[in-house]
């Protein structure tokens, strides 16, 4: 009896384990790449962690005039944010330069459709 609830017990977990691998979940990630929907989701995140990093940059010039941040570690960590919002500043003008060319496209295509 012992051996028969060990055996269930493991096929269990197997099946908990392995859901994330066949489960509704990974349609969902193969119908948004099918859609290309990772993109305007890219941006999204890429905008909040521009926002997040400015809300760090204010509050590190914060804490350093209130002398809790020495000059060093200021401008140490001040650099470190600015050229992190340098690479999503590129980042997003990359993806905003590929949707502007995208919808160029699609606008030429349905020009052409129009003449036929």
């Amino acid at each position: 009896m012992e051996f028969v609830a060990v055996i269930l017990v493991a096929v269990f977990v197997i099946l908990v384990v392995s859901y994330p691998l066949f489960g509704r979940q990974r349609r969902l990630h193969e119908m948004e790449d099918m859609f290309d929907l990772g993109d305007t989701r890219q941006l999204d995140f890429l905008n909040s962690k521009r926002s997040a990093i400015a809300n760090n940059i204010r509050e590190l010039e914060f804490e350093h005039q209130m002398g809790k941040l020495s000059e060093q570690d200021y401008e140490m960590a001040r650099r470190d944010y600015e050229t992190e919002n340098k690479k999503i500043d590129a980042a997003i003008e990359k993806l905003q330069i590929r949707k502007e060319i995208e919808e160029l496209i699609e606008d030429e295509v349905q020009s052409r459709r129009r003449i036929q």
